[in-house]
């Protein structure tokens, strides 16, 4: 494996050497490389930090200082992380003449300083208007396959041939062959996907692949220009140049060396995930918004949830001690790793300060977010916490981290919308709601059995007294018509917003069901004090419960009476149901 940051012959090469620069992964700049032959010095992604360009260009100021070459810039792709530094080098580098070569769609947006394209909009930030010098792969190129020459400096050319790859695949695709001295050559492949203008480059025995490996992550997948039959295209070619062709490592944009045997295991699993996404929402600056706004919204509800449910915990633990019984106290303390989520909770604060300060840019703060969710969500089992509390507590935990995994994927799943009876979900969640081991069979039930009773007992004790919670009413219209809402998720949806009206004490609540012109309805009215001023850390609730009811495919509004919920997209019914 090659080592970061020192010069050494390039593998499979016949005089060219590789300085790798590989940096700790993260959003804001790519990983850089630098080859040098005795003809031309290669720069492969410019990257997009001031730091990395000035050490950049010490290490070629002392290639230059040893013979002077013209410098070629190759760009895996557009995006601002690794382009945005590229005119620099033509800044600094002021003994020799300096060469940009990315794709021609790429080039395109380079000159017109494309923010969407170069995702620049989602680093908050402008590109500035650049022109390359040399178009790689082009339409001419690749229908004329006529070889062409460039003369990067007195005495030095550089000849580009293009022809198509012929393999068992399905798509052909494009190779373009430029030479840069000593004998070596580049092998330049279009792989779009992650981007149009995306290639891949074959140095010796080295394949520099841009961000392939993570064109199908949460955040990635949808952005400007993405499109997945193109990536799934490129996943095959690659494996298809990984077999046929010397490659022994494989170079990504961000992260390590990747020998070639592993990154073959990777972009199996990558094609599988891709095949998998379906229809992706574009990952624009307005989808960003929502995704941080959500992230935040998220951190007060899941510090309020996963405080409850520690808290029960705890509680059942201490009863049960009081009760002598040490070993099921202990496996209730066990049942959820506190410290370890608490953890996760403290660097997400952490994170938000950091975004507030203005330390950190919104997709920083968007993409580590998901990352600390993600980790939460491994964390949080909750089929042990199923035997010891309710379940609408352990439905708002898995809840609130899928739901945003989701929306930070921008995938709706589809199959979860079915044709509902809206009258039938709200009758299974008030039977849920007043379901109670207080109500249901005694512990005594189960006295001649030790275990049965301690079972039993803990899940009398880890549930709150059927005396304490509101008395809800249900006032249906029958029949509705079916409407097409993600049942599952309205279920539990409901389930959570009622436990919150409870904990606001509200000492009933009664909920209706109709239809009017606009379609069908459901009004959840809580009894309690009038004119109360909205807090607003209420009205932050409410928010989070109508992005929530969002995702069932209804629209939660306050009205006079509490709240009414309608469906967020027009379903037509029959007059009939309109009727009274």
């Amino acid at each position: 494996m090659l080592q970061n940051q020192v010069w050494q012959p390039l593998p499979g090469s016949r005089q060219a050497e590789i300085y790798p620069y590989l940096r700790k992964p993260d959003l804001l700049s790519s990983n850089s490389c630098i080859i040098r032959t005795p003809r031309q010095i290669l720069l492969i992604d410019a990257g997009a930090l001031a730091a990395q360009t000035a050490d950049l260009n010490r290490i070629l100021a002392d290639c230059q200082r040893e013979r002077s070459r013209p410098v070629v810039v190759y760009l895996t792709h557009c995006h601002l992380d690794h382009s945005l530094e590229v005119g620099r080098h033509r800044q600094i580098m002021t003994t020799a003449p300096v060469w940009i070569a990315i794709q021609e769609q790429g080039a395109d947006y380079l000159s017109e300083g494309d923010s969407a394209k170069t995702i620049a909009e989602l680093y908050g930030v402008a590109f500035p208007s650049l022109q390359p010098d040399i178009r790689l792969l082009t339409e001419t190129d690749k229908r004329r396959k006529a070889p062409r020459s460039i003369s990067l400096m007195p005495g030095v050319d550089m000849t580009i041939t293009t022809e198509a790859i012929e393999t068992d695949l399905k798509q052909s695709f494009f190779q373009q062959t430029v030479s840069i001295g000593g004998g070596d050559v580049l092998e330049i492949y279009s792989a779009p996907g992650h981007s149009p203008d995306s290639i891949c480059i074959r140095a010796g025995e080295v394949l520099f692949i841009g961000d392939l490996l993570a064109a199908a992550n949460p955040m990635v997948a949808g952005i400007s220009g993405w499109h997945r039959e193109h990536l799934m295209d490129t996943q095959h070619h690659v494996q298809w140049l990984l077999d046929h062709k010397p490659v022994k490592i494989c170079y990504p944009g961000h992260g390590g060396l990747i020998p070639s045997e592993k990154a073959r295991e990777i972009l199996r699993r990558l094609e599988r995930k891709t095949l998998s996404l379906g229809d992706v929402s574009r990952m624009n600056e307005e989808r960003l918004f929502q995704i941080t706004d959500y992230a935040l919204e998220l951190l007060d509800e899941a510090e309020e949830v996963f405080s409850s449910i520690a808290g029960r915990l705890l509680y059942v633990a201490y009863q049960l001690e009081r009760l002598e019984e040490e070993e099921a106290a202990c496996r209730c303390r066990n049942a959820m790793p506190m410290e370890k989520i608490d953890a996760c909770l403290l660097e997400f604060r952490k994170l938000c300060r950091g975004l507030d300060s203005g330390k950190i840019r919104r997709v920083e703060f968007a993409h580590g977010a998901l990352a600390i969710v993600e980790q939460v969500k491994t964390l949080f089992d909750p089929r042990p916490l199923a035997a010891i509390l309710p379940q609408t507590l352990i439905h708002r935990g898995t809840g609130l981290l899928l739901d945003f995994i989701g929306i930070a994927n921008g995938r709706r799943n589809l199959e979860e919308f079915i044709p509902t009876d809206v009258n039938e979900v709200i009758d299974d969640v008030l039977r849920a709601v007043q379901d109670s081991p207080h109500l249901t069979e005694s512990v005594l039930d189960y006295v001649e059995d030790d275990a049965q009773f301690l079972a039993a007992l803990v899940l009398r004790i880890g549930h709150e007294p059927a005396a304490n919670r509101p008395v809800v009413d249900f006032l249906p219209k029958r029949p509705l018509p079916y409407v097409s809402v993600a049942a599952g998720r309205f279920s539990n949806t409901l389930l959570t917003f009622l436990d919150w009206l409870a904990q606001a004490h509200s000492p009933s609540i009664r909920i209706a069901t109709g239809m009017d012109r606009s379609g069908l309805f459901v009004t959840v009215a809580p009894a309690g004090p009038d004119g109360e001023a909205p807090t607003a850390h209420r009205k932050k609730k409410i928010d989070s419960f109508a992005r929530r009811f969002r995702l069932c495919g209804l629209v939660l509004e306050t009205a006079q009476e509490g709240f009414r919920l309608t469906l967020a997209e027009k379903q037509d019914a029959p007059d009939a149901f309109l009727a009274n």
